[in-house]
């Protein structure tokens, strides 16, 4: 699931050691979604993070 997210949002889906950052958008009938997407290696594999940025300015 992560390498797909990140696949979508420009990143490197083989590098899980350095921290990464990528963008996506997310359309649905009716709306639209900017996400904002962030990777870091962790001793527990990798962890993500997705920040809709519609919903961090209200």
């Amino acid at each position: 699931m992560i390498a797909m997210i990140k696949s979508l949002a420009g990143m490197d889906k083989n590098d899980r050691r350095k921290p990464q950052t990528g963008k996506m958008t997310i359309k649905t009938d009716q709306s639209r979604h900017e996400v904002d997407v962030y990777t870091a290696g962790s001793t527990a594999g990798e962890l993500m993070r997705c920040f809709d940025r519609q919903q961090e300015a209200t």
